[in-house]
């Protein structure tokens, strides 16, 4: 889903907090980028928990 919507809306504002913005190409980019850093540790194929900050670091 979020593929899609960077694909139709890249630049499209998907995150808020308080003067930070990120667009669906952003967000996209950040959650792959996060994503791939997991498989590299091993998690592919497997469930995974996250406590992550709001906040928001492209």
């Amino acid at each position: 889903m979020l593929l899609d919507a960077a694909q139709k809306n890249p630049t499209g504002e998907t995150l808020v907090n308080g003067a930070e913005r990120l667009n669906y190409l952003e967000y996209s980019h950040c959650v792959t980028t996060f994503a791939n850093e997991l498989i590299a540790l091993g998690a592919q194929g497997e469930r995974v928990a996250a406590q992550i900050l709001c906040y928001i670091d492209p």
